[in-house]
């Protein structure tokens, strides 16, 4: 199996272009193969990317700094979306680790869930999972000047959510009460800026120590309503239900 193969090489099965569109099956590549060829769909005047028969593959959407849409038809593997500045992304199944890991800018939807440390080192962009997400997510978020980072999640989260979060705001809808992933502990461990709301009450022995709880309701959320109604509408919900309700806002405790 060829592993550098571009794009342009590619059979006519495997590789289809029709105007601004391309169409990528994944069923038979190898990630490297994969990524190669769509890296070099991005070389061109290229407005969207679909790529079916999506099993595990990592690196998807990797470092690309390109305004498209990609659409990923099954579940991806690991890094997905990493070091990106631009591009939506949007996947029909479930996401390995290091989801948007380091990206900058963009858009990521996720209509099942995510693993490890999901939106770790996220400068600026935003993430939307319909189902959970698994520990350690939101690791080391920052916010810089040219943006909020910003990750909401449907389902519930691991332990150590917001771990060393620096910036960029996290929310946590709890839509299928825990769904039998229990209870995150160690939420906001060494947090210093930045704001996770979760929703409903956190038990304190959830929180950090350092880190500071308070329970706010859905008209106090401000400008995180705009993210609410957005996982609403993309995902079949109804916001007033989810804004009906208290929030645990945890922040840093000096802020």
């Amino acid at each position: 199996m060829r592993l550098d193969l571009d794009h342009s090489s590619g059979e006519p099965r495997v590789f289809r272009r029709e105007g601004d569109r391309v169409f990528i099956d994944a069923g038979g590549l190898h990630y490297r193969e994969l990524n190669g060829m769509v890296q070099g769909a991005t070389r061109e005047d290229v407005r969207e990317i679909d790529i079916e028969n999506v099993h595990g593959h990592p690196y998807i959407g990797t470092g690309l700094r390109k305004s498209l849409r990609i659409r990923v038809r099954g579940d991806a593997g690991d890094d997905l979306g990493a070091f990106m500045y631009g591009p939506d992304i949007e996947v029909e199944g479930s996401v390995g680790r290091g989801l948007g890991n380091s990206m900058s800018r963009g858009r990521i939807v996720v209509r099942g869930s995510a693993g490890e440390g999901a939106g770790t080192g996220m400068k600026g962009g935003c993430i939307l999972i319909g189902g959970h997400v698994g520990p350690r997510a939101a690791l080391h978020m920052q916010e810089l000047w040219y943006g909020r980072p910003v990750m909401v999640v449907g389902g519930t989260a691991g332990d150590l959510l917001g771990e060393y979060m620096a910036g960029g705001v996290v929310v946590v809808l709890d839509l299928r009460g825990g769904s039998g992933k229990g209870s995150p502990r160690g939420i906001g461990s060494g947090m210093s800026g930045g704001a996770i709301y979760f929703r409903g009450c956190l038990r304190r022995e959830q929180v950090a120590g350092e880190a500071r709880l308070q329970l706010v309701k859905g008209e106090e959320l401000g400008e995180v309503t705009v993210w609410v109604h957005e996982f609403a509408r993309l995902f079949g919900e109804d916001t007033e239900v989810l804004l009906s309700g208290v929030f645990t806002r945890v922040t840093a405790a000096h802020t």
